[in-house]
């Protein structure tokens, strides 16, 4: 178990020891090649996790998300297609540390997803991420879990340049 009470750092998603995100990429209609090349993506998070709030910086070869969210506070934007995203961040647990964001894009589907603080084999901490989404208008939903690793010190948020 964590012995941290926050998730904040900078992680690398461990893409060997993740699922692939291919079910949530079918259920968004994109092509296979699309689906081919975000199955490659390196992706990286800068996470500030604080009493109050969280603040999560993820970065891809298709540049940085940035997203500043108080716990219980919905948070609305504009998603790129022009539809209103709604987010909503709880903070579920604090032994281990986890905290959920719900997504709901109007029209279009519901996101949850769940970042827990966890201690892998070796002793590293680790985050686990669970995103489930369901289309709207579907009861079926599909799952994906996803492995962080903590990044090395001095490791630069927007330093991922290629596909691999």
């Amino acid at each position: 178990m964590s012995t941290s009470t926050y998730l904040t750092g900078n992680w690398i998603l461990d893409r060997t020891n993740s699922d692939k995100p291919t079910p949530h990429l079918e259920s968004l209609g994109l092509s296979d090649l699309a689906r081919s090349a975000a199955e490659r993506l390196d992706f990286s998070m800068n996470i500030n996790h604080l009493a109050r709030e969280i603040s999560i910086t993820q970065n891809s070869i298709l540049g940085l998300k940035e997203r500043r969210l108080q716990f219980g506070i919905e948070h609305l934007e504009n998603g790129r297609d022009g539809t209103l995203v709604r987010m909503l961040a709880t903070q579920i647990s604090t032994n281990p540390v986890a905290v959920t964001l719900s997504i709901e894009w109007e029209g279009r589907s519901t996101i949850t997803e769940t970042k827990r603080l966890d201690i892998d084999q070796s002793g590293a901490e680790i985050i686990i991420q669970t995103i489930t989404m369901t289309m709207k208008g579907s009861k079926i939903s599909t799952t994906t879990t996803r492995l962080w690793r903590r990044a090395a010190e001095g490791f630069d948020i927007t330093s991922l340049t290629s596909l691999v």
